[in-house]
């Protein structure tokens, strides 16, 4: 993994390769298949620790698509106002400690639901 740190690397095995919810239960705008490209309040306020952000399947798996095609930009979508912008800040800083380069992160506020971060990859020229 030239020189990813550890806990990526953890993040790069978390991303699950085969495990496919029920496509007809995939909410709207979500790829069967994939694990949901959001994370929650409740799911984040349950880690603390590097290897649980880790093993958040949502982080994981955006993470691993990042590493793959490390010009792009992850986007943090997250709910406006100072909670929100705290909230997103946290989840950037903990990718960061983990190893993803803080100029490939961009947070966008406003999403109408207020207890979640939407996850998205933007592998496009910068």
């Amino acid at each position: 993994m030239s020189g990813l740190p550890f806990l990526l690397g953890l993040i790069l095995l978390a991303a699950p390769a085969g495990a496919a919810p029920d496509p007809a239960g995939t909410p709207a705008g979500e790829t069967p298949g994939r694990p949901p490209a959001w994370i929650t309040r409740d799911q984040w306020r349950a880690v603390d620790q590097g290897a649980q952000v880790a093993a958040l399947a949502p982080l994981a798996a955006v993470v691993a698509r990042w590493s793959r095609a490390p010009e792009g930009i992850i986007v943090l979508r997250h709910p406006g106002g100072e909670a929100g912008t705290r909230w997103a800040g946290e989840v950037r800083d903990w990718l960061v400690a983990l190893g993803v380069d803080g100029d490939h992160l961009r947070l966008v506020p406003g999403t109408a639901e207020a207890d979640r971060i939407h996850l998205e990859f933007d592998g496009g020229p910068r």
